[in-house]
């Protein structure tokens, strides 16, 4: 087996190789004699003679914001919305007896239910993981989530 070796051109000019492809294209490979020297504890780009700039960059493409779901968010807000669905069938008595049943903290229980009273497009959001990537569970349980859906969306966006 043969092996390519691949060297960093330290001296030379700027030169550019073309390759054609079966499409009927062109490959252009450039290549830039470059020298890296230590500056202290920083390593820096030193150019050929003649080239001002090294550093060429080029625009980044526009990358789709990907959704984030949060499974603990979403989870607790299923939680929520089936524990209110509880209350409200009276299949149980109070926020206590679920929190009994559950071996949790009572107050727990009380902070998860409050995620009944989200904003349906913030719930929305949450659930197709397109909420700011910053919101998280505690945040929504320990912050005063306001009645206000209006109020409520200001505080999510000032999250994010």
């Amino acid at each position: 087996m043969s092996r390519i070796r691949k060297e960093v051109l330290r001296t030379g000019p700027v030169h550019e190789r073309r390759h054609p492809l079966d499409n009927g294209s062109v490959q252009i490979t450039t290549f830039v004699p470059l020298l890296i020297r230590k500056r202290g504890n920083r390593k820096v780009v030193v150019p050929p003679a003649g080239v001002t700039d090294p550093i060429v960059t080029a625009p980044a493409p526009a990358l789709p914001v990907l959704p984030f779901t949060d499974t603990t968010l979403v989870k607790a807000l299923a939680l929520a919305l089936h524990w209110q669905t509880q209350l409200d069938a009276g299949d149980v008595a109070d926020s206590a007896e679920i929190a009994r049943r559950e071996k949790m903290d009572r107050t727990r229980v009380s902070e998860i239910l409050r995620l009944t009273l989200l904003a349906p497009d913030i719930a929305q959001r949450i659930l197709e993981g397109r909420q700011p990537k910053t919101l998280t569970l505690e945040i929504l349980v320990r912050a005063k989530l306001p009645l206000a859906w209006e109020a409520q969306r200001e505080m999510v966006n000032a999250v994010g």
